[in-house]
């Protein structure tokens, strides 16, 4: 009997709507036969530092580029080339491993591609209201809930609702994977050039733009890595912002026993001192002004002596994020 002996079959892919659809479906003879199904993660920043073999401040770029997907982290992993050369060679030249990846993905998985690439250069654009994206594609709400419930369960967005508000008037749409976040950004606007071996426009807008966008990316990995060390039985995490201000806070989360914690992230080159700190509690005020409160800050370049000597919250480096 074949549950008698000692061996294993592990089927592994990487297409999701053909794992779940032709291997996993109830028309697969491997239907109600499998014993385990296991979703494979990305590598956590630390792993990709591991594995691209750069600087702590490379690694995070790596990885905000990448998602932590090892192949494609894997193409940045000469320690020899500088960082700005790989991202030339990567994704601003037509033979690129990434120059055309996630369009490649994208038709892999969904049928009428093209329109999801439309929907998600809105996205990339500024539009991330159910609203506006249905106005400016032309297509009924019922078409463009199901366009984005397709990108949702294949992971490329996800709908961000201000802590401890799930209205649904208050959520907005974001492109959560990396890949495409930076495909839309640096490289498909420049399609045309980058074609014909001219990537000046896409280097040059690259310049201004990426540490911006390492920045937007950098947050979620201060999350992972809270969640990863934190002791407390978290419940609820997410962003938070205030409905008729510019405050905002880049994680709140919230434990078993009500404790609330409020988490800040720095990717400057400047010491985060007590004025951030100072800043953080107020703003963790507007949020919940009674609960039992904690505080993580996580910066590139360090902490000022004044915020070390104080101890008023956890303070996270680059380093020891890194070197997990």
């Amino acid at each position: 009997q074949f549950g008698e002996t000692k061996l294993m079959i592990i089927l592994s892919g990487s297409s999701v709507s053909f794992m779940e659809n032709e291997v996993l479906g109830h028309k697969s003879p491997l239907y109600g036969r499998r014993t385990l199904t296991l979703q494979l993660g990305p590598l956590s920043l630390a792993e990709t530092a591991q594995l691209c073999k750069r600087t702590p401040a490379d690694s995070v770029a790596v990885h905000a580029m990448t998602d932590g997907i090892p192949f494609y982290v894997r193409a940045f992993s000469n320690p020899n080339e500088s960082l700005a050369s790989a991202i030339e060679e990567v994704w601003f030249t037509p033979d690129g491993l990434l120059y055309q990846e996630p369009q490649f993905l994208l038709a892999l998985e969904t049928r009428k591609s093209d329109q999801y690439l439309q929907l998600l250069t809105y996205l990339a654009g500024g539009a991330n209201k159910a609203n506006q994206l249905a106005a400016k594609m032309q297509i009924s709400s019922a078409h463009l809930a199901a366009l984005l419930s397709t990108l949702k369960t294949l992971g490329i967005v996800t709908k961000e609702h201000p802590f401890g508000n799930k209205g649904k008037q208050s959520g907005v749409w974001t492109i959560s994977d990396s890949l495409f976040a930076f495909h839309l950004r640096f490289v498909y606007p420049f399609i045309g050039k980058l074609e014909q071996g001219r990537n000046e426009s896409a280097v040059s807008i690259l310049k201004e733009d990426l540490s911006s966008f390492i920045g937007r990316r950098f947050k979620e990995m201060c999350l992972q890595y809270f969640l990863q060390t934190t002791e407390l039985a978290i419940t609820s995490v997410g962003r938070w912002w205030g409905s008729a201000s510019e405050e905002e806070i880049d994680f709140v989360a919230q434990d078993s026993e009500g404790t609330m914690v409020f988490g800040e992230c720095k990717l400057t080159n400047t010491n985060v001192g007590m004025g951030e700190f100072e800043t953080l509690k107020r703003r963790s005020m507007l949020v919940n002004n009674i609960a039992k409160r904690e505080f993580w800050l996580f910066s590139k370049s360090g902490f000022t002596d004044e915020l070390i000597r104080s101890k008023s919250a956890r303070l996270v480096s680059l380093d020891e994020m890194v070197v997990q």
